[in-house]
């Protein structure tokens, strides 16, 4: 199966900017029809995507699923064919955002079950979303979610407070004497996802920043942890501290996969994993009968 290329901006020159997420327009996104019979599966899987990638890095776990409900795939705000939100805009923003949008509309008007799965950057708006709206999110698959401070020994905290104040002392230069010493300074410190996010630039601090315990701890709906055992930028750690905070999640921590390959190499196993949790949670509802629309995903 064809692996997704690395973490990859994709610029917007001059971004359209959406100021209020109740007038977003359509994302752009693809949509996998169900392949179902007369009394196949109604669910909807909405499949979100990481930082600096689109849609496309999900279509290979979307067309593992494809048979068991139709799958929506956006290219988030700022990434790919979608405009982005106003400048700054953290992951409530792209959640609430996430929520207006015509296919999830659309899906909860029908009563049919949604299935949020978010990767990495994804997984903070599966997060969040879940939250605010439990009832249209039936369930959750996070993969290799982030959203949790990672646990620094005093080394790395101690340079990072020294690289912080000399980011602050080069801004207050800046402003005082009309130089550009910070720039520079960050691109030669900052993060490869910071030196390429461009206008997302405040977005991705906004995000990166964020501790999303308290929200997690709010989710209620079925969640499944997915994280690969070589994952560096988001290791299986952060699934444990997870699980410790929703009551009815699961952790499975798969061998031999990294933060990007899981998405790869490793669609076929994460879909299994998906498949026999939701077989496990609730069957799929069929489009009549007695049991429609009591599925909980």
């Amino acid at each position: 199966m064809r692996q997704p290329a690395g973490p990859r901006f994709l610029p917007v020159d001059e971004p359209a900017m959406v100021r209020d997420p109740a007038t977003t327009p359509a994302w752009h996104a693809r949509l996998l029809e169900a392949a179902e019979g007369k009394t196949g599966p109604r669910r909807l899987f909405v499949l979100l995507h990481g930082w600096g990638l689109t849609g496309e890095s999900l279509m290979p776990l979307a067309r593992q699923l494809q048979a068991h409900g139709a799958c929506w795939v956006p290219d988030l705000p700022g990434f790919g064919k979608t405009p982005m939100l106003r400048e700054g805009a953290g992951s409530a923003e792209y959640a609430e955002a996430l929520l207006r949008q015509p296919a999830i509309v659309e899906a909860r008007m029908a009563g049919r079950p949604i299935v949020l799965i978010g990767h990495s950057f994804g997984a903070r708006l599966a997060l969040r979303a879940a939250a605010a709206d439990p009832r249209t999110v039936s369930c959750l698959v996070l993969i290799a979610g982030a959203g949790l401070k990672r646990r620094r020994g005093p080394g790395f905290r101690a340079r990072a407070a020294m690289l912080k104040a000399v980011g602050r002392l080069l801004r207050r230069i800046d402003h005082l004497a009309g130089t550009t010493l910070f720039a520079h300074y960050a691109s030669r410190v900052g993060s490869a996802d910071y030196r390429r996010a461009g206008p997302l630039r405040s977005t991705l601090v906004a995000v990166v920043n964020e501790d999303l315990g308290p929200v997690a701890a709010r989710i209620r709906q079925p969640v499944l942890l997915l994280y690969g055992r070589e994952d560096t930028e988001t290791p299986p750690e952060l699934g444990e501290r997870f699980a410790a905070l929703m009551p009815d999640a699961e952790l499975v921590i798969l061998d031999g996969l990294g933060h990007l390959d899981i998405l790869g190499a490793g669609a076929f196993q994460c879909a299994h994993r998906i498949l026999s949790f939701l077989q496990r949670k609730a069957p799929a509802p069929a489009d009549d009968g007695p049991e429609r629309g009591r599925s909980r995903c």
